[in-house]
């Protein structure tokens, strides 16, 4: 199991540029890839994203495969963990996803 970290590198109006097609990728990596659960974090100065892939390797990857990095507009960091305990009914509900 990995966490990605996403640091936006430019302001938000650089940002907003590329963000559609970030958008479009990352729906399709939630829907059909590794993506468990993902956010932006507070305040936005980037993003949260816990993948489910086998190797560091696919990891990395999976950053490089976001158009954010592509435009050099934002970086991951990526941390590997081994999933010890997860407790699924304390999540909150998600709306509008």
């Amino acid at each position: 199991m990995f966490l990605l970290i996403n640091q936006y590198l430019v302001d938000q109006d650089k940002l907003e540029e590329v963000h559609p097609a970030h958008g479009a990728w990352f729906a399709e990596q939630c829907k059909h890839g590794p993506v468990v659960m993902a956010g932006r974090q507070v305040p936005s100065v980037g993003g949260v994203v816990m993948i489910d892939v086998a190797t560091r390797a696919e990891a990395e990857a999976f950053a490089a495969g976001d158009p954010y990095t592509g435009a050099g507009v934002a970086s991951y960091t990526v941390i590997e963990f081994n999933l010890a305990r997860c407790f699924p009914d304390k999540l909150p509900e998600i709306t509008g996803s």
